[in-house]
């Protein structure tokens, strides 16, 4: 029992004295930064250690033999167990180091890419302030030409002298006040989207009756749907007479697209049917349609900016891609929601909003 405590006690003793070796290694690694001078006074210390420790094993064999109380063999396993304790914990300490050195590298390197990547989010926003700001110049210089050109295109056909040009002429006329609105049109969505971006769009509050700008929306559109042969056709119900406060141009101009859109993507001989209907306080507006219908893929895509399917719009057809956009902005800065519903492809499709009642008192 008391040779057995002896080797112990060795052994610990040991361990105990070859901790400093480790917490060399440890302050090693920190000090490889620095200069040449302190990187050798630390290797100086480090053979003075190895040297120190070497005596300490000489003096320890020479005490455990003259107390005669351990066999030689004993003495090696003794010696061997410490020497490898010895390692293991430098090795370990070299593989903890190594972890906290991958850890820190890790910390460093995300910091590093998140710098990046903020740096890089920055230009891009500023790059796109940049674009919406040219868009809304551009916009806002084409719309005087274009509108001038609509009012050109306008006298023509009221004084009559369309009737005095030859059918050609008269053809180049109906062509150019064609591409014309269709300018106009796009130049008028980039605007609002750039107000939209922007944060200058603005809705009016006024008392008006949903009833009479649906009316005057089909009226408009009822001509281009009679060439494709398309029925429009608007339940009216109580809801929709009713007053309420809204900015009724732009409530003209969401219908305008739903609509529009209606129209566009319907087949010929198709239908479109406008039906309002008072959901609590919130007065629901469907568009329903016979047309080429949505998939649910196609869904996800709706109300983005220059969103365009791959079905929509039929080739004959001509899409700005903003107009669920902006009326998707309008609808919700009155407090309202929209969104879109169908079986699936070829089967029709139903576009609803809501507005908000909001009687004047």
């Amino acid at each position: 029992m008391d040779r057995t405590l002896l080797v112990i006690s060795v052994i610990l003793s040991a361990l105990l004295f070859g901790y400093p070796i480790i917490l060399f290694f440890r302050i090693n690694r920190l000090a490889r930064e620095q200069s040449r001078g302190t990187r050798m006074i630390w290797v100086a210390l480090f053979i003075i250690s190895i040297l120190f420790y070497l005596g300490y094993v000489a003096v320890a064999v020479q005490l455990l033999k003259a107390a005669g109380t351990v066999s030689v063999s004993e003495l090696i396993n003794g010696s061997i167990l410490a020497a490898g304790s010895i390692f293991v914990a430098m090795v370990g300490q070299v593989c903890y180091q190594s972890v906290v050195d991958l850890e820190r590298l890790v910390r460093e390197r995300t910091a590093q890419l998140e710098r990046t990547y903020e740096d890089a989010l920055k230009k891009e926003k500023e790059i796109q302030k940049l674009k919406d700001q040219f868009l809304f110049v551009a916009a806002h210089e084409l719309r005087a030409p274009v509108t001038a050109m609509r009012w050109i295109v306008d006298i023509i056909r009221d004084s009559g002298c369309e009737r005095l040009l030859k059918p050609a002429q008269s053809g180049v006329i109906r062509t150019l006040d064609a591409a014309v609105v269709r300018l106009l049109q796009l130049v008028n969505d980039l605007l609002d989207t750039s107000r939209l971006e922007f944060g200058t769009f603005r809705l009016k509050e006024e008392t008006s009756v949903p009833k009479d700008s649906i009316e005057e929306t089909i009226g408009v559109l009822s001509a281009h749907a009679e060439k494709k042969g398309i029925v429009l056709e608007y339940l009216n119900s109580t809801a929709g007479s009713e007053p309420c406060l809204m900015d009724s141009c732009r409530f003209q101009e969401v219908m305008m697209n739903l609509l529009s859109n209606a129209i566009k993507y319907n087949i010929h001989g198709g239908k479109v049917v406008v039906s309002t209907v008072r959901d609590g306080d919130q007065l629901l507006v469907s568009v329903a349609d016979t047309g080429a219908g949505l998939s649910p893929e196609d869904i996800t895509k709706l109300f983005q900016k220059f969103g365009r399917l791959d079905n929509h719009p039929a080739p004959e057809e001509q899409s700005t891609g903003l107009g669920l956009f902006i009326a998707k902005s309008i609808v919700e800065k009155w407090g309202g929601k929209i969104w879109a519903e169908s079986p699936g492809r070829a089967k029709g499709s139903t576009f609803r909003f809501t507005l908000p009642i909001r009687k004047q008192v």
